[in-house]
C-alpha cells in the first residue's frame, strides 16, 4: 500500500491542487497571536511531501491529528476546511 492509497478512499473531487489540497493531517499546535487571538501550527502531508500551515481563528480546535481534510489554503495559510467524507 502507498501513502497515496490513503486518499483514494475519500470523495476529492473538490481538490484541485491550485487552492484546494486534499492533506492528512499530522498534529496541531494551538498558540496565541502577540494581540491574544488563537492560532495554531497545523502539519500536514499529502501524496508528495510534508508542509507546514497556520490558520488564525478559532476553528482550528477541529483540525484533529490523522484525519483527512480538504483544505482551502494560500500562502501556506488555511482560510477553510471540510473533512473529507468516504466515498
Amino acid at each position: 500500500m502507498s501513502f497515496g492509497d490513503i486518499f483514494s478512499k475519500y470523495k476529492m473531487d473538490l481538490v484541485n491542487n491550485v487552492d484546494i489540497f486534499g492533506y492528512e493531517v499530522l498534529n496541531v499546535k494551538g498558540r496565541k497571536t502577540k494581540t491574544g487571538k488563537n492560532m495554531a501550527f497545523v502539519k500536514v502531508r499529502d501524496n508528495k511531501s510534508v508542509h507546514d500551515l497556520v490558520i488564525f481563528n478559532d476553528r482550528y480546535k477541529d483540525i484533529k491529528a490523522h484525519n483527512v481534510y480538504i483544505m482551502k489554503v494560500r500562502n501556506n495559510r488555511i482560510f477553510d476546511f471540510t473533512e473529507a467524507k468516504l466515498a
